[in-house]
Parts: C-alpha cells; sequence; structure tokens
C-alpha cells in the first residue's frame, strides 16, 4: 500500500511504503516522515471552545422553555461553582 502525503508547500511528497501490521518496528513504513508529528490543539482554540461551550449552556438555560434573565442565569451557575 502506498501513502500520499502532502508537504506543508501543498506539493505532493514522494510515496512511502506504508507498514504491515506483521512488519517488525525498524523495518521501512514503520516510522513517521520526517516533519510528520501528531497534530494538537493550541491553548487559545481550547480556551475558545470552553468559552463558547460555557455561553451555549448560559444560553440554553436562558432560553428553555421559561424565559430567565441570561445575566441571572450565569450569576447563579457560578455561584454553585464550589471555592
Amino acid at each position: 500500500m502506498i501513502v500520499n502525503r502532502r508537504s506543508r508547500a501543498g506539493a505532493a511528497a514522494p510515496p512511502q511504503p506504508a507498514a504491515s501490521p506483521g512488519d517488525p518496528p525498524g523495518s521501512p513504513g514503520s516510522q513517521a516522515p520526517d516533519g510528520v508529528r501528531p497534530a494538537r490543539l493550541r491553548a487559545r482554540w481550547v480556551v475558545a471552545g470552553l468559552v463558547a461551550l460555557g455561553a451555549a449552556v448560559v444560553a440554553g438555560v436562558a432560553l428553555g422553555p421559561v424565559s430567565l434573565p441570561p445575566g441571572a442565569v450565569a450569576l447563579e451557575l457560578l455561584n454553585q461553582l464550589p471555592g
């Protein structure tokens, strides 16, 4: 099986053999090519996601079956946090 990966510039990288389940750990194709690393989330995206989640929770509680003021809902939710 041939694995085709694109470089950062968008050009196609040369094909590299893929590792089979029975290949020993040091055989070609069993290691990631140079410059390839696992994807990670940056801290600002995690914080932005948590802020969006918090806003969605407050909006869901405030705009539910009974109309409640969003500010009062947020204060009540914050009041429930320990500490």
